[in-house]
């Protein structure tokens, strides 16, 4: 979906300003994005009990338990290896 968005070929019919807008537009949807996941981040962070977590080991742990928990990796990959081509 992006690159058909991005790209601008400088043709005479392309207007630079309306892709130029476009542009902006999805890049700030990525900002919107992380800002979200930063405050859920700091607020799970926050809701931690002081001195729980003393290593950063125990951190990436405790963080990938909460936000990309294991079946959620599994049903990822499962999908990965069970990807196939249809015919069109």
């Amino acid at each position: 979906m992006v690159q058909q968005y991005v790209q601008f070929g400088g043709l005479q019919d392309e207007d630079l300003n309306a892709h130029l807008a476009n542009f902006l537009d999805i890049c700030n949807t990525f900002k919107i994005m992380a800002l979200l996941m930063m405050n859920k981040t700091k607020q799970w962070l926050n809701s931690l009990l002081r001195g729980s977590i003393t290593t950063c080991v125990q951190m990436t742990e405790n963080f990938l338990l909460k936000y990309f928990p294991q079946a959620k990796t599994t049903k990822l990959r499962n999908n990965i290896f069970s990807f196939v081509k249809f015919d069109l």
